[in-house]
C-alpha cells in the first residue's frame, strides 16, 4: 500500500463541522460511519443498499476518501453516510 493512504474504517465521533449541503446532522452530534460510503441518491442507495453502490466509497481505502486513522474524517453524501449514536 503506498505511503499516502490513511487507513481506517468504520470510525465513530464527535461532527465538528458541517457542509452546506448537510441536513440531518450538526456540530456535536455522536455518529458512527459504515464502512461502504454510498452516494446517497442511485437506486441501490435509495433503497437501503449503499455498499453496491457503483458511485460509493470505500473509507479507508482510497486515497480521495481518508480512513478513521485521520485525525479529522470528511464523509460525502453525510446525510446517508453518517448514523447517529444514541446518548447511551
Amino acid at each position: 500500500m503506498p505511503l499516502d493512504y490513511v487507513l481506517g474504517h468504520e470510525p465513530a465521533g464527535r461532527v465538528v463541522d458541517v457542509g452546506d449541503d448537510v441536513e440531518r446532522f450538526a456540530v456535536g452530534d455522536r455518529v458512527v460511519v459504515p464502512f461502504s460510503l454510498g452516494c446517497g441518491g442511485c437506486g441501490e442507495c435509495r433503497t437501503g443498499h449503499g455498499n453496491t453502490c457503483e458511485d460509493g466509497h470505500a473509507l479507508g481505502f482510497e486515497r480521495d476518501v481518508p480512513g478513521a486513522f485521520a485525525e479529522k474524517v470528511g464523509v460525502p453524501h453525510a446525510d446517508h453516510n453518517l448514523q447517529t449514536l444514541p446518548a447511551g
